[in-house]
């Protein structure tokens, strides 16, 4: 997969490719395509704190609980509110394309956990190869 990031302005945005796209396991296949509720029990699963909303992890508890600043970059797929603001369509050609314009929800360190390889473009996204 291969995964771009840039930023415009203020703004950013990212987006990825899935090649091969049939060839992912049907049990990965619905974590990449409905997240939260995994992301939700990969929290719960790590013992890590959540925000008042619990939509993202809180940093501070967390370190205050003994995490390292690597555990929680490994667990810390954004802002689960924002998962919709990612579009995320099956191409004609086995592949699977995600675009957004608000990438607190981090898809790329997600299909990390999950152990779906891609290729980062961009220093933007080198903390997710160089860290994780």
């Amino acid at each position: 997969m291969k995964v771009r990031s840039g930023y415009i302005s203020n703004s950013s945005s990212s987006s990825f490719v899935l090649k091969d796209w049939s060839s992912v396991p049907e049990d990965v296949r619905s974590r990449i395509l409905n997240p939260k509720e995994y992301v939700l029990e990969v929290w719960r699963e790590k013992g890590l704190p959540l925000g008042d909303d619990g939509n993202y992890i809180d940093r501070e508890k967390a370190l205050e609980m003994g995490f390292s600043e690597n555990d929680i970059l490994k667990y810390d797929f954004g802002w689960l509110s924002d998962i919709e603001g990612w579009e995320i369509t099956e191409g004609n050609d086995d592949t699977l394309n995600g675009f957004t314009i608000v990438d607190n929800f981090v898809y790329p360190v997600w299909l990390r956990y999950l152990n779906v390889e891609f290729e980062a473009e961009g220093e933007n996204w080198d903390f997710i190869s160089d860290n994780l």
